[in-house]
């Protein structure tokens, strides 16, 4: 699970610091500001393992989401910068030691740290990997991986591997701009002597590459997003025998995840789903009904008339706010919910018992960082840490500065009864001005009757 991200040189941060990631990390501030850049280069980095492609050293456009060419994500469009990328995060015990390893490694919990440095070639036109640094705490191991120059420059790389046993072996030369792809290499068979320490350092230095690798690549494709702007509800569905396990940047997989749980019994599922709609007044059930073969609808039973309504005839607000739900409710513990805005289309009291539904994802192992301007998200998670349902430790806060020189985070600290400990300037002051604005005109009004006011 993520535990840390450091953003420099992209969109619009210089250099955000290290971010703590808490369970629960929400990010807020006026528009603009950059609260969608770090979920937007977390999702970045999954489209860039997932690419094909083994010459792109980052994918910023793809299936989740688009950033443009690099004069667009580099900070103020300054094409000779370089991007820095970082991110921390804290994996499960290791898996059984890698056939053939001299080296046993049994950890509770390890850390990973991946630091990215992505630059441009003008007269190519081109985003290369100009280094990257993988660092795994057990076993001490670090795999960096720089780009050769001249001509070269973003085509071939120069990777060396460190780690227990005063280890230390550069590897093949390989022409992957992939900053978590190993350079290839003939392992031994089991029980193979090595006859030359070049062999078994190459070996070795490979496997533990490899071993870092997949947990990079594990901890990467964990990321489950889901935007801002969902699919607009059908009347009707048509399954294709697939059983996705995300519902998609845009909630269009949510009705093939539902019937996928439904086919295979898994009615958990929808049990679970129907008590969050009915806590949340949208419906008292939500439920699939067969129309014929693999045609399919979403019924939603309203919760005054107990009537059966198909999901295009329930207020839009439902159809938006399911794919949150389900995606929540079918995340595995270590995975990371990444959401834009999901507070769209919602009356406040939903959004307020969303805030209830995050709250109970996060302490479920999954972690949630959420984008919002939801006022009402904010508060109900800040009664919840006064009724002691949610730790102020299990909780990152931030509200976002814009500023001439790029954004800014600001921590907010919460004491033990949900209190803002000094928030900074802007922090949701609209309410407290509005209503001020309103009580000067009533005075004005009631002291000058007749005559016209208006409060700048």
């Amino acid at each position: 699970m993520i535990t840390s991200i450091r953003l420099r040189n992209f969109k619009a941060f210089k250099d955000t610091g290290h971010l703590e990631i808490a369970p629960l990390t929400v990010l807020t501030g006026p528009n603009s500001s950059g609260k969608s850049a770090l979920i937007r280069a977390m999702m970045a980095l999954r489209q860039t393992i997932e690419s094909r492609d083994l010459s792109a050293a980052f994918v910023p456009t793809g299936d989740y989401v688009d950033l443009g060419p690099f004069s667009e994500f580099v900070f103020m469009h300054d094409v000779k910068t370089s991007v820095h990328l970082d991110v921390v995060c804290k994996l499960p015990a290791s898996r059984a030691p890698i056939v053939g390893m001299p080296v046993t490694m049994d950890v509770d919990e390890r850390t990973i740290t991946i630091n990215l440095e992505l630059a441009y070639i003008v007269s190519s036109d081109r985003t290369y990997l100009s280094s990257s640094t993988i660092h795994s705490d057990a076993g001490d191991i670090h795999v960096n991986k720089v780009s050769k120059r001249g001509n070269a420059l973003g085509k071939s790389y120069k990777t060396m591997v460190t780690g227990p046993e005063n280890l230390s072996v550069e590897l093949a030369d390989i022409s992957s701009a992939r900053f978590h792809a190993t350079p290839p290499f003939d392992l031994p068979s089991t029980g193979t002597k090595f006859q030359q320490d070049r062999t078994r350092e190459q070996f070795m230095g490979t496997a533990f590459s490899r071993d870092v690798e997949d947990s990079v690549l594990r901890e990467l494709s964990s990321f489950c997003y889901v935007g801002p702007l969902r699919d607009r509800p059908r009347r009707f569905y048509i399954s294709t025998g697939e059983a996705p396990r995300e519902v998609g940047s845009s909630g269009e997989l949510g009705p093939a995840v539902l019937w996928s749980a439904s086919e295979i019994r898994q009615l958990d599922l929808e049990d679970r789903l129907s008590a969050w709609c009915s806590r949340m007044g949208l419906a008292f059930e939500i439920h699939l009904a067969t129309i014929m073969g693999s045609y399919f609808e979403i019924h939603a039973v309203d919760s005054h008339t107990r009537q059966h309504v198909n999901l295009p005839d329930v207020g839009f607000g439902t159809s938006q706010i399911l794919p949150i739900l389900i995606q929540g409710l079918i995340a595995n513990s270590g995975t990371t919910l990444l959401l834009e805005q999901p507070e769209i289309h919602l009356h406040p009291k939903v959004q307020a018992d969303l805030a209830d539904f995050l709250i109970e994802v996060s302490q479920s192992g999954v972690g949630v960082i959420v984008e919002t301007h939801s006022e009402h998200i904010i508060t109900r998670i800040q009664r919840r840490i006064a009724e002691e349902v949610l730790s102020p430790d299990g909780l990152a806060l931030y509200f976002l500065t814009p500023t001439d020189e790029g954004s800014h985070f600001n921590r907010i600290s919460l004491d033990s009864f949900g209190q803002i400990n000094h928030p900074p300037d802007g922090f949701f002051e609209e309410g407290f001005e509005e209503t001020f604005a309103l009580m000067t005109a009533v005075g004005a009004r009631k002291a000058h009757p007749g005559q016209p006011t208006l409060i700048d």
